[in-house]
């Protein structure tokens, strides 16, 4: 919903990293992200917070930020949405007229110990909470890194942002030469890492506070051990679904012709759908008779070329990252094009992860190497995981895969964590970013810890059933009028430059990023 920069002196006296103008400067950097509304507060000793706000939920100025507590004490800066937050005033403050979630949120840290509340929301977040007399903070990012979080820390202040450029154009970063490595075979530096050098990711369920870096309680998944029921599925998909539309704006949503956006779009009606595809590779025809069919307006796109390379340098120039995934292009193109009106879109993120619809690896996982080692295991999934013909294997990667090993019983269980912790966090940062560049909200539904903790480490025959992935998703589609899908070739938004394959176009704009110059 929103972009925020801050930066906190550690001590109550003025410290001399940059000035009012300069920061500033470096806030403007995500203008983008906030097109409705944007303020700055100075505080005497050079502790500095700025918003640029994309009004969602509580259209008034009663939620524009830097948002300060009544009695002038605390500030807060958010950038997400908390879906639930009705629920959460009415069972923790319920004699309080409270007008939207960034109120809820502000009452809840005064209030309560985040280790109350923050597994309660349902919803994405990332924030900033700062206390003027104490002159401590709290800075936290939601469970499954929908929302971004970046930070730099020395001794004398702490910055964090919701991109990390602005902190790195204040620091005078250097690009981060590891993480050049890792996106040519990943798409992403490793977890806790950005492409600048000591612009650190907070991680997806940790928080920050002046001394300490932790993880907030209940962030982490649930294994539910009660029996598995499709019935008690749908109850919770509906359940998160409808709650992904609670906004004081219309909601839409974005169709491929695949399964995660046709079940969105059948479950929760939509105002409008919209598509996109390159000339000669799309699902537009698919996607027009999945709207025909639901009675929905359905809007499209087709990019050709020599636009696509146009997008790609307006993107790459806003974005100041080398793209992580191809199709990035083709979700800025469709939000830059939506309608004013429409400034939120649901999207199937995080099925595949849930519900292993990479069923080659996860059959793979399943079947094979249950005697060897976990260390070659991972070196011969990490060549089939790769982008490039040779996968970088370096050193702090290979720790982070390492120690993924420690929750795990099997291969597969590996798998699906690798897959939830490393995979799914890199496309939710493909459509954060790719969508708040033109101004939009991409809301992921799937992205639940009510969907999430009910299919974690369930069997793998309930995921992937005569050889049919995302079994659970087959099994309620084909009960629909929308059933036809189900036998369908599945393209989804794909980018594939003409005459290249994936890894091809992939290399190709890793190499048209560096041609730019923007580090």
């Amino acid at each position: 919903m929103c972009g925020f920069l801050a930066k906190i002196s550690k001590s109550k006296f003025h410290q001399n990293l940059l000035n009012r103008k300069e920061f500033e400067c470096a806030a403007k950097e995500i203008s983008h992200r906030g097109p409705d509304f944007n303020s700055t507060i100075h505080l005497d000793n050079g502790t500095s917070f700025a918003h640029y706000r994309l009004s969602i939920i509580d259209n008034t100025n009663n939620s524009d930020q830097p948002f300060v507590s009544k009695c002038g004490r605390y500030i807060l800066i958010f950038n997400g949405e908390i879906y639930n937050y009705k629920y959460l005033a009415n069972k923790y403050f319920p004699e309080v007229s409270i007008k939207g979630d960034t109120e809820t949120l502000m009452l809840l840290l005064i209030n309560h110990d985040k280790n109350k509340f923050l597994s309660e929301i349902e919803g994405m977040f990332s924030f900033v909470f700062f206390d003027k007399v104490t002159n401590i903070f709290l800075a936290a990012r939601d469970r499954f890194g929908i929302k971004p979080l970046y930070y730099f820390n020395d001794k004398n202040n702490i910055i964090l942002a919701s991109e990390p450029y602005p902190i790195a154009k204040i620091i005078k970063a250097n690009p981060d030469i590891v993480s050049l490595f890792e996106i040519e075979s990943y798409r992403r530096p490793t977890p806790g890492f950005s492409y600048y050098e000591n612009v650190l990711e907070c991680i997806p369920g940790f928080y920050i506070t002046n001394n300490k870096i932790g993880r907030w309680k209940n962030s982490q998944r649930f294994f539910y051990k009660d029996n598995y029921s499709l019935d008690e599925l749908i109850d919770r998909l509906k359940y998160v679904f409808n709650l992904n539309t609670i906004a004081d704006n219309p909601h839409t949503a974005f169709q491929s012709g695949g399964m995660d956006s046709s079940l969105i779009s059948y479950l929760t009606r939509p105002c409008s759908l919209y598509t996109v595809g390159m000339n000669d590779n799309n699902e537009i025809g698919i996607s027009r008779k999945i709207a025909s069919i639901l009675n929905l307006e359905i809007k499209t796109q087709i990019v050709q070329k020599e636009e696509f390379l146009n997008l790609l340098t307006e993107y790459l120039k806003i974005k100041k990252e080398p793209i992580s995934v191809p199709n990035e292009i083709l979700i800025f193109k469709l939000c830059k094009t939506m309608n004013p009106l429409h400034k939120y879109f649901l999207t199937g993120e995080g099925s595949d992860e849930i519900f292993f619809g990479y069923d080659r690896i996860f059959k793979w996982a399943n079947t094979f190497g249950k005697e060897i080692s976990n260390i070659t295991f991972l070196e011969l999934f990490l060549d089939k995981y790769s982008y490039s013909n040779k996968a970088h294997k370096g050193e702090r990667f290979i720790n982070y895969c390492t120690s993924l090993f420690e929750n795990c019983e099997s291969h597969l269980d590996f798998i699906e964590d690798f897959f939830l912790d490393f995979h799914l966090p890199g496309l939710l940062n493909r459509a954060d970013r790719a969508s708040m560049a033109a101004g939009k909200e991409a809301r992921v539904p799937f992205c639940s810890q009510t969907i999430v903790d009910y299919m974690y480490r369930r069997p793998f025959e309930i995921k992937i059933n005569n050889n049919k992935a995302k079994y659970p998703l087959h099994q309620i589609l084909d009960k629909t009028k929308i059933s036809f899908i189900l036998s369908t070739p599945k393209i989804g938004f794909s980018t594939l430059i003409p005459g290249m394959d994936n890894k091809g176009t992939y290399n190709y704009m890793l190499k048209f990023f560096n041609k730019l110059n923007i580090f």
